[in-house]
């Protein structure tokens, strides 16, 4: 795709450089305030002794209401494999990194890449502009030295920071929002040896040519470590990372009430525009939205680690990218819970741990390619097929730790290779046994993603519109079997199609109980896929012969017992 500056018009030209040569004042394109100032009315900023800054309701708050809407950050940046499938400016997605599933990709755009660096793309000339103005020509030069090993995210981030400042594109005020009012944890990295991160440093400097110390830089990169957060897309899941100050002051819970999430009407997509945002709602990039009512003087909290993760594993990571301890009511309830199931049952507590990790390796190591990856596969889905029943009734076990990990890898892997009946199974575990307990909110876009995953690959059990889904072709035999597998497990068709309906509708009563109802005419649109296919006539015979049929096929699949399946749909809500 042609840079900007090489085809702009002689006004364009001349415009441009009367902001600093085609660069655009990054005032126009941020909300740079203060930390701390111009805060939305439904927030105040508080000093904690023991946990520093947080941010606190001013009034009750309602968990379909919206509590304070965030600009588009220019400091950004996404992940490597995501850039060959997001618009580097809008950051539009046109295909999911899961394969056979669209996740309302719009795949009616089609990327370009900057023929600059070659490293980047964009769905048009409009964000090509945007993005070439606002931050890309200070980057393109140096990304296109980047010929094998592109740099990572976080290093991109900053470098993006560092190229700005040096420009003078940067006000004063958002500098010392950066550099002074947010955590680096200075006192730990000042007296580290040098490392990974030192280093890194140095490259930039290096490859910037930046006017900063190295200390500076230093500081800037452990700010950027420490308080950036994954850039969400409710239903691809992360694609990178973002840095926004308002939101760094939110504190860590593992039962957070808040999350960042990002309105469908940031992105381009033709059911989308149906919507008809105004001009307001164009302006945002993101919102900070509730999972849950939020009483006046509350805290609002997000999660800084996987819920899904055992206490010992969450603390593991809060203290080698935070360096603190949670203390939280969840993990001194998961602490406990660990401690009793280790005193009551031994020997299972050991066994679990040692089952868990021995498949775990064994995915780790997995290949998925041609028929050798099928057979490892094969084999490590059956030892997770074959262990799980003994420890289903013992959810203080599964509910936190590698349980949740191994399902999506076994989802994720399963989807590769074609075996649709494996991927489906390891969802439903995942939606039905773990994140009703471990994550907050049913709307929490961890759960959206997973649901859109799942129905999509129902769909494409049921020959729901295939062909128009997906970029990879379905192999007929790969689905005939996973349909006969399925079958012979008392997952037939009719009763297929009952769970496909039946989540669906969940997922559309967990949105409309959310301030993320605007993913409302996505679900419309795929559920009127299943009222146009062919078979879905008989989706109401299906209802005819009651919950009782469908439910007990789906709780012997799951393989648990009466008792703990009245459980999982009491906390499930489905």
């Amino acid at each position: 795709m042609d840079r900007p500056c090489e085809n702009a018009t002689q006004d364009e030209r001349g415009a441009g450089q009367k902001e600093d040569n085609g660069l655009l004042d990054i005032t126009k394109l941020c909300c740079l305030v203060g930390v701390g100032k111009k805060l939305p009315e439904t927030i105040e900023l508080r000093r904690d002794p023991v946990k520093g800054e947080g941010l606190f309701a001013r009034r009750d708050i309602s968990v379909h209401e919206p509590i304070c809407a965030l600009p588009y950050s220019i400091f950004m940046a996404l992940e490597t494999e995501k850039l060959t499938t997001t618009c580097y400016s809008c950051l539009a997605v046109t295909s999911s990194h899961i394969p056979y599933i669209k996740g309302s990709a719009q795949e009616e755009l089609s990327l370009k890449t900057c023929t600059g660096c070659s490293q980047v793309k964009f769905c048009g000339k409009a964000c090509q502009t945007k993005a070439w103005k606002a931050y890309h020509k200070l980057e393109c030069r140096i990304f296109a030295l980047y010929h094998h090993k592109f740099p990572p995210m976080m290093v991109r981030a900053a470098m993006r920071v560092v190229l700005l400042k040096d420009k003078g594109l940067l006000s004063a005020q958002y500098w010392n929002a950066l550099m002074k009012d947010l955590v680096s944890h200075e006192h730990i990295w000042m007296a580290a040896p040098e490392n990974n991160i030192t280093a890194m440093v140095r490259d930039i400097k290096f490859v910037t040519s930046s006017k900063l110390s190295l200390d500076t830089l230093t500081r800037l990169f452990w700010v950027m470590r420490t308080n950036s957060i994954e850039l969400p897309v409710s239903v691809h899941g992360g694609i990178g990372t973002m840095l926004d100050p308002i939101f760094a002051k939110f504190n860590h819970n593992c039962d957070a009430n808040v999350m960042l999430y990002r309105p469908w009407h940031t992105a381009k997509s033709g059911w989308n525009l149906e919507s008809n945002p105004n001009s307001e709602q164009r302006s945002i990039f993101a919102t900070v939205i509730p999972l849950r009512d939020i009483k006046k003087g509350e805290e609002l909290t997000i999660f800084y680690s996987n819920p899904t993760l055992s206490v010992k594993e969450r603390n593991a990571k809060h203290m080698m990218n935070y360096y603190f301890e949670c203390s939280c009511s969840r993990c001194i309830d998961d602490t406990k819970a660990a401690a009793e199931v280790e005193d009551r049952l031994p020997d299972l507590s050991a066994q679990y741990v040692a089952w868990s990790q021995d498949v775990l390796g064994q995915l780790e190591q997995l290949q998925v390619d041609g028929e050798g990856g099928r057979l490892a596969y094969h084999k490590a889905s059956q030892a997770w097929e074959d262990g799980i029943a003994q420890y289903l009734d013992f959810p203080e076990l599964y509910t936190a730790g590698d349980f949740d990990q191994i399902s999506l890898h076994l989802a994720v892997s399963g989807l590769q290779l074609g075996m649709f009946d494996k991927a489906l199974i390891s969802l439903l575990r995942s939606y039905f046994l773990i994140y009703p307990s471990r994550i907050p909110g049913r709307h929490n876009y961890s759960i959206i993603h997973i649901m859109f995953v799942m129905l999509e690959t129902f769909d494409i059990l049921l020959g729901i519109d295939c062909k128009d889904k997906t970029v990879e072709v379905v192999k007929p035999a790969d689905v005939k079997g996973s349909l006969r597998r399925l079958s012979k497990r008392g997952l037939g068709i009719q009763t297929l199609l009952y769970w496909r309906l039946r989540i669906s509708a969940h997922l559309r009563k967990c949105l409309e109980a959310s301030a993320a109802n605007d993913l409302l005419p996505l679900v419309a649109r795929m559920q009127d896929r299943v009222l146009l296919h062919e078979g879905s006539s008989s989706g109401s015979d299906a209802a005819c012969e009651g919950d009782r049929f469908a439910e007990d096929a789906m709780k012997k699949y799951l393989k648990l017992s009466e008792a703990r399946w009245k459980v999982v749909l009491r906390e499930t809500g489905c």
